[in-house]
């Protein structure tokens, strides 16, 4: 759509789009019938049980096999994907030898790593350019957190690469800084010297919209990995799945709408890895769509268990 000015045609690119969000809506959050903490956003409380778990092995083996870039993650939520004990996740679908940061350091070398998606990846992207020292920078002009950017480390050969996912994403900026998933997956090939990973997350800005539309990009994202898999035989590839969020209700009003479409996520994509990060979500305690450093950490050693085998020193 475009209102063209008398003397200059329209221009070929153009960004609009308006939202508006009521805190209520008029008549019909009065009442006890919708009252905040009452009958919606009602905390549940744990209950105090504590519970033990202890290495069962059988037949000398330990009963999960070693995370891998080639486990699948259940579509069904029949019981938690993992726990935390002393501080540390433990998967309950493969055992992910590696724990910390600092275990995983060798991973990097020899790749480049596509982190494709909304804040919550691009976070990742920032703590572990911030983590390796790499030579960091923005591609464009920094006016919005959606700009693209870009990490290298010369001496382990390693390069990172974020890009945005396409609208709808509530952040202002030109479409150039937020390139559709697709879009960006058709740009990558093949390097010589470096092996190829992406990792791309999609969903907590779609939870206002119809699920249709969001199987629509689903599909849209399908067919580009199918035609990156052709190119690029060898390319490992992940998923990673939504968070919980209490904080920010213009974009998630309802933890349930965020939940539906993760399991709509994780069943589409039932043949690519997921790191489960919704699982990690909903037993630590923390409110915000945004993790703090210690979960951010969680997520991604968690990744790095999937994407290389840890030393037996660090299981």
């Amino acid at each position: 759509m475009c209102i063209r000015p008398e003397s200059e045609p329209c221009p070929r690119d153009m960004t609009w789009f308006q939202t508006e969000f009521l805190d209520e809506i008029p008549g019909f959050f009065s009442g006890l019938l919708f009252k905040m903490g009452v009958s919606y956003q009602v905390e549940i409380k744990r209950s105090g049980l504590i519970i033990q778990s202890e290495k069962r092995k059988v037949k000398g083996k330990e009963i999960l096999e070693i995370c891998s870039d080639e486990q699948q993650t259940p579509a069904e939520f029949t019981a938690n994907n993992g726990f935390f004990e002393s501080g540390v996740w433990h998967s309950t679908i493969c055992r992910n030898n590696i724990k910390t940061l600092e275990s995983g350091r060798s991973c990097f070398r020899d790749k480049t790593i596509y982190f494709i998606g909304d804040s919550t990846v691009r976070q990742w992207f920032v703590e572990l350019a911030t983590f390796l020292r790499t030579s960091y920078q923005k591609v464009g002009r920094p006016e919005t957190w959606s700009i693209s950017r870009t990490a290298s480390d010369a001496a382990n050969n390693f390069i990172m690469e974020y890009r945005a996912h396409g609208h709808p994403l509530h952040d202002p900026g030109k479409r150039a800084s937020r390139p559709p998933i697709a879009e960006t997956l058709s740009k990558i090939h093949a390097e010589d010297s470096r092996d190829i990973v992406v990792i791309f997350n999609v969903g907590a800005h779609f939870v206002l919209y119809d699920p249709d539309f969001f199987l629509d990009r689903l599909a849209a994202i399908r067919r580009a990995l199918n035609s990156l898999k052709r190119r690029i035989p060898r390319v490992k590839i992940f998923v990673k799945g939504n968070v919980r969020s209490q904080d920010a209700p213009f974009l998630i009003p309802s933890e349930w709408l965020v939940y539906r479409l993760d399991r709509i996520l994780r069943t589409f994509f039932n043949d690519i890895t997921l790191i489960d990060s919704w699982s990690m979500t909903t037993v630590y305690p923390q409110k915000s769509v945004h993790a703090d450093r210690k979960l951010l950490r969680h997520f991604i050693s968690l990744f790095l268990s999937h994407l290389c085998t840890a030393p037996a020193s660090e299981t």
